[in-house]
Parts: C-alpha cells; structure tokens; sequence
C-alpha cells in the first residue's frame, strides 16, 4: 500500500495538481467554517437530489484528498449557483475560485487521474490481496494513468505522472511479483497474450492490457511510456 500511496502523492506534488487541490480545500474550508453558506449549500444540494455535502481532507491520507477534491466537482452546481445568487455570504476569493471557467473542468480530471489510485489502495488492504493481485493493480494504474493523461493534461504535468509511475514500479516489481502473475489461474492468460504480442513485434504504445503484460512481465521495462 506504501507504494501506490508514495505515488500518489507524488502526483498531488505536482504544481498543477498542487494549486488546483488549495483552491478545492479554500472552498471545502470555508463552507464548513461557515454555519450559513453551509447550511445553504446543504439543502440547495438535497433539493437538486445530491445527499452528501463536503468533505474535508487529513494530509497524511491521501486518499481523503481525493474524496475532499470530488466532493467540490459533486457540488459543483450548487457552489456556482451560491456564488452567482448569493455572493454577500462568500468571501471574494471562494467567489473567484468557484467563478474561473476552467476550473471545475481542470479538477474534474484531476478526480479522475486520482480516483484509480483511491481504489487500488483501498483494494491492496482486502485480507485476500495476494502479490498477483498487487502486480495486476500496477497494471491497472497504468492503463488508467495513460488514459486519462490522453485527455490533454499538460505536457509537464503529464511526464511528471509518468516519471512518478515508472519510478515506484520498478523499485516495487520484483521478478517474484512478475512470477506470481503468470501462475495465477486467473491471470494466466492475460499474461499468454502479451507473450503472443510481444512475439508478434507489436509496439508498446499506451497500455493495452497484453501489450502491459508483455512490457511488465516478459521485459521487466516500466509500464508507462513518457510522450
């Protein structure tokens, strides 16, 4: 669980990433310090049918950073209905924050590059886990990773990403983790095909499941590939 912890983290490092998850918690800190913006945002949320109201974040779980971040993007209409109807009960930056146009669009896919990372961690800790189970969760992470960053990430925080995978999975794949994969019954042929691509020539480019197996297991070489 460390490793895919320490990644995210170095993810949510990033500048970009940085300074979109301040201005999220600047919103979630101010809403829940204040009695009336909160209780307003609360039942302007229950009348348009969204029941959970803002969540707050603990710096040593990254995983509440997440769930903090996603609370913002679920609110996201009733924050911006408040700051267009309402402003006298905002201060002037929470106003400017929710009021940026591109705002909510850049977190909502930050939400998305983070929330694969939220699963998997909270997977790895199921008493069933088993070291095939933590190699096909490496695998997981970097088809969501390559997937998301094709949506127009910035360039640098892109490799930034990327660089931050590729450096955790090769401290944390052994070639125990590789073996455990290929004798899992369940796996086994996930692990079949990617030999069979490899085989074939195919290019590894953006992380198809087999063409994943082959460059994880077969060669060992990091999963993501930076642009």
């Amino acid at each position: 669980m460390h490793a895919f912890s320490t990644t995210m983290a170095s993810v949510m490092g990033h500048k970009y990433a940085g300074d979109l998850i301040t201005r999220a918690q600047k919103i979630v800190t101010f809403f829940r310090a204040s009695h009336q913006p909160l209780e307003l945002l609360n039942r302007l949320a229950k009348s348009m049918g969204i029941k959970r109201t803002l969540v707050t974040s603990n710096k040593t779980r990254f995983t509440s950073v997440h769930a903090s971040i996603e609370s913002v993007v679920r609110l996201q209409s009733v924050l911006q209905e408040i700051a267009r109807q309402r402003t006298a009960l905002l201060s002037k930056e929470v106003v400017k924050i929710i009021s940026e146009d591109m705002f909510f669009v850049k977190l909502k896919q930050l939400c998305r590059l983070l929330e694969p990372f939220s699963l998997v961690i909270a997977a790895v800790q199921a008493a069933r886990t088993t070291l095939a189970d933590v190699m096909r969760y490496w695998l997981y992470l970097a088809k969501q990773i390559t997937g998301v960053a094709s949506e127009g990430l910035p360039s640098e925080f892109k490799s930034h990403c990327y660089v931050a995978y590729n450096l955790r999975h090769q401290e944390m794949v052994s070639p125990m983790c590789k073996l455990a994969l290929f004798l899992h019954p369940m796996y086994r042929d996930v692990v079949s095909k990617g030999r069979s691509a490899a085989d074939s020539g195919q290019p590894v480019e953006g992380i198809q499941v087999q063409q994943t197996a082959d460059t994880a297991i077969a060669e060992g070489h990091p999963v993501v590939q930076a642009a």
